[in-house]
């Protein structure tokens, strides 16, 4: 059975009679990746700043390890999106003044900065300015920095925003390292992201946690209809009017392929048809070339929830 490392049961905060977040509860578990997804002002920060104890919620519980945000700091490394980095210090000097702040011993400091610098693959430019280096470098820093006393949990806000593609690569491949010895819970409004190193997401919207469970939960849950693709040597009007008279279709897009044609047929439900559809095309005159199913991916579902419950009231 998981082991559950952070929990949140019907925690709201409100700023100034305005509520940020609504009653939300999600939990995550042990060495597991957790995605909070929501688009920009849904509450994730929020969330992440109630974790790591820098805000109390105005109510409701919130447990880190069977404690509470305050007396769990030790355990949590916390990346804000703008990380505090210090431009003019370089980073191994940097490193060893966060180790201080956070109580590190000082027979333990280089054992854990290095460590850290080997696991965020920065050991190379320990002795070059933070100022000077790359967007995804300092990003780099940044997560090292949230390493130096090895904690067990990081959180992580939005940890790839803005980076270019070999950052991002680079950043999503030591997630899945770290995944090994840490729980990691980090928000994101990028599919991809969630999609490839997420086990677990909770999706927010307006301060309100949507819908909390594994990707492959969720996409099963809320995959409401299928998507069979047919490629076809070719195909002409009067066969499109007769395949568009199945009961079972709710509509059928057709487009130009080198050499032939694609052929959407978009169910009404999530029955089988691809044999259905084999016959109806042979059926039809046309030759069938290739046949497969489409299932709805997350990117739609989230797009469809998020748009589907929008609050009447407004919220940051």
């Amino acid at each position: 059975m998981n082991q559950e490392i952070i929990k949140l049961n019907q925690v709201a905060k409100e700023y100034a009679q305005t509520l940020a977040l609504t009653n939300i509860s999600f939990s995550v578990f042990k060495n597991q990746v957790h995605g909070l997804l929501g688009p920009n002002g849904a509450g994730k920060t929020t969330t992440m700043n109630i974790l790591a104890g820098l805000i109390s919620p105005t109510r409701g519980e919130v447990w880190v390890d069977g404690k509470s945000p305050g007396q769990a700091k030790g355990l949590i490394g916390y990346l804000p999106e703008n990380p505090p980095l210090y431009l003019d210090m370089t980073v191994i000097s940097f490193l060893n003044f966060v180790s201080t702040i956070y109580g590190v011993p000082e027979k333990l400091k280089k054992k854990l900065i290095d460590k850290a610098m080997e696991k965020t693959n920065i050991a190379d430019i320990s002795h070059r300015l933070i100022g000077n280096l790359s967007k995804g470098l300092k990003q780099r820093v940044a997560m090292s920095m949230t390493l130096v006393f090895d904690p067990p949990i990081l959180i992580w806000d939005e940890p790839m925003v803005g980076l270019d593609p070999k950052s991002l690569n680079e950043i999503r491949k030591l997630i899945i390292d770290l995944k090994n010895d840490h729980t990691i819970l980090f928000s994101s409004h990028n599919l991809r992201d969630v999609q490839v190193l997420c086990s677990d997401i909770s999706i927010i919207q307006k301060g309100r946690v949507l819908v909390s469970d594994t990707i492959e939960n969720i996409e099963q849950k809320y995959q409401t209809k299928k998507v069979i693709k047919a490629v076809v040597s070719n195909i002409e009007k009067f066969q499109v009017d007769r395949l568009k008279d199945l009961n079972y279709v709710q509509n059928i897009e057709v487009s130009k392929l080198t050499g032939g044609h694609q052929i959407l047929f978009n169910l009404f439900d999530k029955k089988e048809r691809r044999g259905d559809i084999s016959q109806a095309l042979v059926g039809a005159g046309v030759e069938l070339l290739a046949l497969e199913t489409m299932e709805t991916d997350l990117e739609n579902i989230f797009l469809k929830m998020t748009d589907a419950n929008k609050p009447e009231q407004a919220r940051l």
